[in-house]
């Protein structure tokens, strides 16, 4: 992936930039950006419009053009649960299957090729694995229990096992410089542990030193701890913000927190660069919305027995959605943003910002959709269909011309 861009314009200025002299002739009233970039504090400021750039017929589209899966047959196309996806330069696409514990490797055209690891504590083989990335041209698995990061070359052979402790982590992405991005938390305890319990932490992690420095700090909106005689639940608190964060190749990170729509830029050292924000007002849930989440929440009280009462009452609804949701960082340096609109039952709203953070088009995909990649053109992620069957689909990106 290719690191973000310097915006166009760094000084104190309004911009309105024209989007393209190679535009075709179809009718489109998105013309010209009118947002505006600043300078504050030695932070770029890049204030959108509520509208994108491209919309209506010149928006971005996605085409289907790749699926792998079946539901019955042959055991090479099935899927227990899929954890993380990722492709090689050649399009090969990757497949870390956690349930099977195993990686499976398809060509571009979606035909087997092979596959590696499987249940176990020796070298190759895996306990936990929920997270691939590469470091340079080696394929990294993640083992969560063996606290483990497995090394293979692009044909599944095992290169090295490092054992890396990373402990109490969400989610992290490996750094050009060896170190990682981590999530710690936010967790809950019992007993509780003040000053810890609920509290989420963004690192950049030495595994070399097993050290760590902290970048952010946050306290859970999204979730409400629910503790019994001897143990403990957590609760959504549906549609509460909560942070997101991406990372690119070169380590630069995009966060946003939820509550506003805002994207704050950190440099790979840790300093903020910039921050991007678009028009926005939080919307309350539909009654739908509502009703959806009244019904799984039933679904899911039925099955603490004698504690379902506390779960019932523990559950909350956000008087207003979150602004942003999940964040991807394409290959290309574009920022995707996943926004609530007025109905998210059916499918999910991706906003897309170009490398100079500009809002350029808004997207809708499959709400059953989990991105896994985004490069220059295509779209990789996990599709389920109703009856709960995982699908890797790969989806190519129509961008307006100009």
């Amino acid at each position: 992936m290719t690191e973000f861009h310097r915006p166009i314009a760094t000084a104190v200025l309004a911009v309105a930039l024209v989007a393209s002299a190679c535009r075709d002739n179809r009718s489109t009233d998105s013309v010209e950006w009118s947002g505006t970039v600043d300078t504050l504090a030695g932070v770029i400021v890049v204030s959108n419009p509520a509208r994108p750039l491209w919309r209506g017929a010149d928006s971005w589209r996605l085409e289907e053009e790749l699926s792998i899966g079946v539901i019955e047959g042959d055991p090479d196309y099935q899927f227990a649960g899929i954890a993380d996806i990722e492709i090689d330069a050649a399009a090969t696409i990757y497949v870390l299957d956690n349930r099977e514990r195993r990686v499976a490797i398809y060509d571009s055209a979606g035909v087997f090729v092979t596959a590696f690891g499987r249940e176990g504590e020796g070298p190759g083989e895996f306990e936990s694995p929920f997270k691939l990335l590469w470091k340079a041209d080696t394929l990294v698995v993640w083992d969560g229990r063996l606290l483990r990061l497995s090394y293979f070359d692009t044909g599944g052979t095992l290169l090295r096992d490092e054992r890396a402790e990373l402990p109490m982590f969400n989610r992290f992405a490996m750094r050009p410089d060896g170190q990682v991005w981590a999530q710690q938390g936010p967790s809950y305890w019992w007993p509780i542990r003040p000053g810890v319990d609920g509290v989420g932490h963004l690192v950049a992690m030495d595994l070399q030193q097993q050290s760590a420095d902290t970048l952010l700090t946050w306290e859970d909106q999204a979730m409400v701890p629910v503790r019994f005689e001897n143990g403990l639940t957590v609760v959504p608190r549906q549609y509460a913000p909560r942070v997101n964060w991406a990372s690119d190749a070169a380590g630069r990170l995009a966060v946003a927190r939820g509550d506003t729509y805002e994207i704050e830029i950190y440099a790979a050292a840790g300093e903020r660069i910039a921050t991007v924000r678009r028009d926005y007002t939080r919307l309350p849930p539909s009654s739908a919305e509502r009703d959806s989440a009244h019904a799984r929440m039933e679904e899911r009280a039925a099955d603490y027995g004698p504690n379902a009462d506390r779960v019932r009452k523990a559950f909350e609804i956000a008087e207003l959605k979150r602004a942003t949701g999940e964040l991807v960082v394409s290959d290309d340096g574009y920022v995707w943003v996943q926004t609530s609109t007025q109905d998210d039952l059916s499918t999910q709203t991706w906003d897309i910002f170009d490398p100079d953070w500009r809002y350029v088009s808004q997207i809708e995909l499959p709400r059953r959709l989990t991105i896994h990649r985004i490069t220059e053109d295509h779209l990789y992620g996990e599709l389920e269909d109703e009856f709960e069957v995982p699908y890797v689909k790969r989806y190519a990106i129509h961008r307006p011309a100009g």
